[in-house]
């Protein structure tokens, strides 16, 4: 609402114009109505909505080993999967790698040309390894679980040194499947 004499915006309710001292009750009626018209730049639609936050700016509230609200810790029973399957794909590979450069050391099979297969058989276990040594990794970052559980598979599949490659990838599979829940 503005003074009728001066201009001035003035307060609503209030008998005397706070700039030049006029009395208000001298604004015009509009006609029909029971008092002054209202200002319709002082007087708009109200706007419903929490009101600022006061004090200092708040950081977000971080907290240890990326664990949010919205999701649980991880457990390491999902790290020791992947690092047991890390483990037997090394061994895996250290196996092929014996079977391809000591080909006279391995035994023959009953007449059925064992010299023959070393060769296939150290390849398949050094990819093999490579296989389980990838998904192993992955596993210990807890990434990608369906790749994860496929590379346990070809750890328990290469049989490396005296199976004990076989042995971890199994205990790997395990752990990994029971830890769905960690993995990304």
């Amino acid at each position: 609402m503005k003074c009728p004499k001066c201009g001035e915006e003035v307060i609503l309710g209030a008998e005397r114009c706070g700039a030049c001292g006029a009395p208000l009750d001298l604004l015009e009626k509009e006609p029909g109505s029971r008092g002054p018209a209202a200002d319709p730049a002082v007087f708009r639609q109200p706007v419903f909505g929490a009101p600022p936050a006061r004090g200092p700016a708040r950081e977000p509230e971080v907290l240890p080993w990326g664990v949010h609200e919205d999701e649980a810790p991880k457990t390491p029973v999902s790290f020791a999967g992947g690092l047991l399957i890390l483990l037997g794909g090394i061994l895996s590979m250290v196996t092929g790698f014996l079977v391809l450069n000591a080909p006279g050391r391995v035994p023959e099979l009953y007449g059925l040309g064992a010299f023959s297969l070393t060769p296939l058989c150290g390849t398949l276990m050094l990819l093999f390894g490579l296989g389980a040594m990838l998904g192993g990794i992955l596993g210990v970052f807890r990434k990608q679980r369906t790749i994860v559980m496929a590379s346990a598979v070809l750890s328990i599949v290469s049989a490396g040194w005296s199976f004990l490659s076989m042995v971890l990838g199994f205990i790997g599979l395990i752990l990994v499947a029971i830890s769905k829940d960690d993995f990304d």
